[in-house]
């Protein structure tokens, strides 16, 4: 259930507030999730009493319902409230909290150039808000992040505001939640001994506030710094709590993440068949899920015991999806740093400008002194204004091209050459929206490789990347000037071509199996079929319905035997 903010009208009444009220102090209490009957209940009847609320309600309930929606596993839906939210009027407290929980879901998802900008602008919102809790929130998260991406020093900064936060705290679950984020900072930094203190702080306050879902995560983080310290019985009692709290919770993230630390430490203690069993439960939640740092450690422990025991063509086995998961995992932190220093070099490049007028005012001002100067006096004023000039247009020069640099690679998919996800699909809606206002066609094609990931795993990731390179230049040639090309997934393409119906769109790809089946000196060695799904827009159709339809005609050509064409609602060969 989708809702727009309605920030006008008339006043609720009075009972009706009050109800809200009553509501909205329930679904904010510690541990209240929509996993449980009760908290279904009460977030539908909030949503049902929505347009009752005040304006300041209405935000509230938008936030409660983001946060639990996430809680549940659905982070696209709650960025899609989310998103829609911070585009409204609201108090400033509440814009702060909207950003932070809008940061926090696009990390979760991989989405990290969005991510580190809401979060950049909730740093610099803070100190605006006479809130501890909400700064509180912003600075442990900001921690936390800094210290993945190797930012010590701004980690550190920002820890100890977020510290100095929670000690003017009085609600304990707030300080849970501030602390929790604080934790896991300082154990990225490595900084183990601070990590535990914040951590044992976090699990006294938890429990005070009653969060099942955040005394389970900081237990687990406990676990694994006893870990990291050699304490391996306390890390043991306090994984296996971990384990215990997570599944009586529904907590499917800290049940995987908290038997991984557990499944490592049973192998250290060469408790061999345990550690085997406790992965083999969580592998394939780990796949659906994509948590390819967990998958790929998990994959490479297997690999490891199977190796030990003697079980080669296993271990191979292992050690080859291990591969795989490592290459997707270095994908995320590769666009993770790019993101994020992107928008560090977006914040440098401001400031460089700020000091640039700076030094612009302070020519003006040896300019006038240098008149009222004798000449040579003069002249050497103007050698140095003319000096300066020289080093300030280099730095121009310098930054411009830094920015297009990172601008480049935040859009283009670095093995393909074609646009990524976010700009392909940027640019598709652009062109969708002038299509649809001009009453032409568009038509979107879908193309998924066949029996990919039998490739990567029979001949390897490197003919893998070939053949996607190989596929790529071949999109370009049979689509090029006539449409937007981009690869949108790990072996599948879209291409939309404004102004084209299905009948021209047929053409194009037909010339692109034909190319493809044509091979050349560079290409690999194995046959390389394509399944393509073809929809044509209809009036006031979105971006989403038109992929949903292409998606659901790739699907029948999938289902049809593979290498196929099917337009949507119709079939072609």
């Amino acid at each position: 259930m989708v809702l727009t903010v309605v920030l006008l009208g008339p006043v609720p009444a009075s009972s009706q507030v009050d109800e809200v009220h009553a509501l909205l102090k329930h679904a904010d209490s510690p541990g209240f999730t929509t996993m449980t009957d009760e908290g279904r209940e009460v977030l539908d009847r909030l949503l049902d009493r929505h347009a009752h609320a005040t304006p300041r309600q209405q935000v509230h309930i938008r936030l409660i319902e983001a946060r639990n929606i996430a809680i549940a596993g659905d982070y696209e839906r709650g960025v899609e409230i989310l998103s829609s939210l911070i585009e409204q009027e609201m108090d400033p407290d509440q814009h702060l909290r909207a950003l932070v929980l809008l940061a926090n879901l696009l990390l979760q998802i991989d989405r990290y150039h969005e991510a580190f900008t809401h979060l950049k602008e909730a740093i610099d919102r803070a100190p605006d808000v006479d809130s501890s809790v909400h700064r509180g929130r912003v600075y442990s998260l900001a921690a936390y992040w800094y210290g993945e991406v190797g930012d010590t020093d701004q980690a550190t900064e920002m820890a100890r505001l977020a510290e100095r936060q929670v000690d003017e705290m009085d609600d304990p679950w707030v300080a849970c939640i501030a602390l929790e984020k604080l934790g896991l900072a300082w154990r990225a930094m490595n900084e183990l001994l601070t990590a535990r203190r914040i951590a044992e702080r976090a699990l006294t306050y938890c429990t005070k506030a009653g969060d099942p879902v955040y005394i389970t995560a900081v237990t687990r983080q406990l676990g694994q710094i006893h870990f990291l310290l050699g304490n391996d019985e306390r890390a043991e009692t306090e994984l296996v709590q971990a384990i215990e709290l997570a599944r009586e919770n529904g907590y499917v993230d800290g049940l995987l993440q908290a038997q991984l630390a557990l499944a490592r430490l049973l192998k250290r203690q060469q408790r061999i068949t345990e550690a085997a069993e406790l992965l083999n439960t969580s592998i394939e939640d780990m796949e659906s899920r994509q948590r390819w740092r967990h998958l790929r450690d998990a994959r490479r422990l297997l690999g490891e015991i199977a190796h030990r025991e003697g079980y080669l063509e296993a271990a191979f086995r292992h050690f080859s999806r291990y591969l795989d998961a490592h290459q997707r995992h270095l994908a995320a932190l590769r666009s993770r740093a790019t993101a994020f220093h992107e928008i560090q070099f977006d914040a440098r490049a401001r400031q460089q400008e700020l000091e640039l007028l700076r030094e612009q005012a302070r020519i003006e001002e040896l300019e006038d002194l240098a008149r009222q100067q004798q000449w040579r006096i003069q002249l050497v004023s103007f050698g140095l204004i003319a000096f300066l000039m020289v080093i300030l247009s280099l730095l121009i020069v310098h930054t411009i091209r830094d920015r297009r640099h990172y601008r480049t690679l935040s859009r283009r998919d670095s093995l393909s050459g074609l646009r990524n996800h976010t700009s392909f699909f940027e640019a598709a809606i652009a062109a969708l929206e002038r299509c649809q206002r001009k009453n032409k066609p568009a038509t979107l094609v879908l193309g998924d490789i066949d029996h990919f990931k039998q490739v990567n795993d029979t001949c390897g990731h490197l003919v893998g990347d070939d053949i996607i390179r190989r596929v790529a230049s071949r999109l370009q040639e049979a689509f090029g000037r006539h449409g937007i090309t981009g690869r949108i997934g790990g072996e599948e393409f879209a291409v939309l071509l404004p102004g084209k119906d299905e009948a021209q769109a047929l053409k194009h790809v037909e010339k692109m199996r034909q190319s493809l089946q044509k091979t050349r000196q560079s290409d690999p060695e194995q046959r390389v079929t394509i399944s393509f799904g073809i929809a044509r827009s209809r009036p006031e159709q979105t971006m989403d319905d038109l992929r949903q339809a292409a998606d659901d005609a790739l699907y029948a050509a999938k289902h049809a035997g593979r290498d196929q064409v099917v337009v949507a609602d119709e079939s072609a060969t």
